[in-house]
């Protein structure tokens, strides 16, 4: 949800037998709203959610994931008698950017190693039942035993919540963004993952691969309006800015940029492509090379399939970007 939760990908996802992670009440109430309950296949994986949100997520008959002691212990009668998950926080964190660094003790996410007493205590006084695991070390991994060797941790971890029959490993898995980026090696991942799954048996291993299946399916095209050469640098200025694709200024992403209408060109000028804001920081790519551009040519930003319209917004009083589907 978190990455793409347009209409159209929400139901050919749904069609094969995707869950749907959601961090906040309003992308449960989306789901639900574009494909009804699922019974089973949602997850309430929030951070400082109100009693509310948790009250409507179990009404709605998601998986409820409590990431801190503090639900458990506010409202013990929200949570008696039902079955949720605990997000564990493998106390390390890994990923492309500190931002989407999401365990450690820098994170706000999950219960730590050193909790787990505390949290079983918190558990038994609630009268709930845990029945799976989550965790998420970060996003944009590679290394095809992030996941396997998390599951490894995640085993020893539910001996102190022996009814857990679901780990939830998370996501992050990196995409591909350039000619030479390392790829997951799936073979590989899916041989660690059936190691884990041989020394318990009856466990399921559930993955949240959620950019991985939408960033490369989507595309941003942009106009440019103005070019402009300055002391010997060059800007290329798109009709589309941080408002409309945040990750480059936020993570210092990178995504690829290609003239479509002189595509054949020679590259031979060196610029950075920017949006129309009135901020330095709204920046889509630096120091790529392009041909000799012109207003009004279309710019192609790609990777923008995820986390592209749902994190646009508003600044500068500008509209959000439109989307369409080329099925």
């Amino acid at each position: 949800m978190k990455a793409n939760d347009h209409a159209a990908v929400l139901k050919h996802l749904e069609g094969r037998g995707t869950g749907f992670q959601c961090c906040t009440r309003g992308e449960l109430e989306r789901v639900v709203e574009q494909l009804g309950k699922l019974e089973g296949r949602l997850l309430f994986a929030p951070h400082g959610a109100v009693r509310a949100d948790f009250e409507r997520a179990f009404e709605l008959g998601a998986h409820v994931v409590v990431d801190s002691l503090t639900p458990l212990q506010t409202w013990p009668e929200t949570f008696r008698g039902r079955s949720i998950f605990l997000r564990v926080d493998p106390g390390r964190g890994a990923g492309e950017h500190p931002f989407v660094s999401t365990a450690g003790p820098q994170s706000k996410h999950g219960i730590a190693p050193s909790q787990l007493e505390a949290a079983k205590a918190a558990v038994e006084a609630a009268g709930v039942e845990v029945v799976g695991l989550h965790a998420h070390a970060g996003s944009g991994l590679r290394t095809s035993r992030t996941w396997p060797d998390m599951a490894e941790l995640m085993l020893g971890m539910r001996e102190a919540f022996p009814n857990a029959k679901v780990l939830d490993l998370g996501g992050g898995l990196g995409v591909p963004e350039r000619v030479g980026h390392r790829r997951i090696d799936f073979a590989k991942l899916a041989a660690g993952l059936a190691e884990v799954r041989a020394k318990a048996e009856g466990i399921e291993l559930w993955m949240e691969p959620g950019r991985y299946l939408a960033g490369r399916a989507g595309v941003l095209l942009a106009h440019v309006t103005d070019v402009v050469e300055k002391d010997g640098h060059t800007f290329i200025t798109v009709d589309a800015g941080m408002n409309t694709l945040i990750r480059p200024a936020l993570y210092g992403a990178w995504h690829e940029t290609v003239n479509l209408t002189r595509y054949d060109a020679p590259r031979e000028i060196l610029a950075d492509v920017v949006g129309p804001l009135g901020d330095s920081s709204d920046v889509l790519a630096n120091d790529r090379l392009h041909p000799k551009t012109e207003r009004g040519d279309v710019i192609l930003i790609g990777n923008a399939g995820a986390y592209g319209r749902t994190m646009a917004s508003g600044y500068n009083a500008t509209e959000p970007p439109r989307e369409a589907i080329d099925e």
